[in-house]
């Protein structure tokens, strides 16, 4: 029997469903007032084990560079999107925010067949996904 790791219960859940190829997306820069907005999509494998990452914010600097260490060496892809400022100012933060977690997604390999996102707003994709507030509290992906 398979056992669901503490910060991996949305992605147990989805695997469980059948989903084999589970991405979790976040991004950063909606705060500032100027810069751009970064979105980050990971696939993590099922066998990962990883505790303590949480919301970067309240992770320590040497936590936060381990947590990346790890996930950089064991991911099975990682993708960044970036969406400049002058695109925010022409569509809107949450646009622009839409727009780099979407490009962030396509640009993964293999394809996700289920997102789990960091917030309440789904992506313009024909993927199942799961938006979890505070995900980046309680999902590992």
């Amino acid at each position: 029997m398979r056992l669901c790791k503490d910060n991996q219960f949305y992605e147990f859940q989805a695997r469980l469903a059948g989903y084999s190829f589970v991405a979790g997306i976040d991004e950063a820069g909606r705060g500032p007032l100027a810069g751009p907005v970064v979105a980050a999509a990971v696939i993590l494998p099922e066998d990962i084990t990883l505790s303590g990452v949480k919301d970067s914010k309240k992770m320590s600097e040497r936590a936060r560079e381990e947590a990346f260490s790890l996930i950089e060496s064991r991911a099975i892809d990682i993708s960044l999107a970036v969406v400049s400022s002058q695109e925010i100012d022409r569509v809107n933060i949450l646009q622009a925010t839409r727009k780099a977690m979407k490009e962030a997604t396509l640009s993964l390999d293999p394809q996700p067949d289920y997102l789990l996102i960091d917030g309440i707003y789904p992506v313009d994709l024909p993927i199942h996904q799961r938006c979890i507030i505070k995900g980046d509290d309680l999902c590992l992906s």
